[in-house]
């Protein structure tokens, strides 16, 4: 998503529709983060409560994670979605890259998307 950002807007060239290109999937990419934050949000909403979910309907297994649920959603989270990989490390800027070059920059994103 940002290699995206970054890309676009590191563009020099003439060819504006390329620009444009690299920041439609950079949007596209943006509105999958939103998709995948709102699911999150709905999951955590809460919560916290002594019944969360469906729990008291049929002592789902709902229970359990709430018991041994991670407290850094609750203390720096305040239960949303946090910009952090499975294992809590912080999202950082070192998995962009952003080459000036047009044909380098597609290569890569084809690399990586598949």
């Amino acid at each position: 998503m940002m290699q995206y950002f970054f890309q676009s807007s590191n563009f020099r060239g003439k060819e504006k529709q390329y620009r444009d290109l690299l920041r439609g999937v950079f949007l596209e990419e943006i509105s999958h983060v939103e998709l995948v934050q709102h699911t999150i949000n709905q999951l955590l909403t809460g919560s916290g409560e002594p019944t969360p979910g469906n729990a008291s309907i049929d002592k789902a297994p709902l229970d359990e994670a709430v018991k041994h649920a991670n407290p850094h959603h609750f203390i720096v989270g305040a239960q949303s979605s946090l910009p952090v990989d499975a294992a809590g490390n912080p999202w950082n800027g070192s998995w962009v890259y952003s080459h000036g070059n047009l044909i380098s920059d597609l290569l890569d994103n084809v690399v990586l998307e598949s």
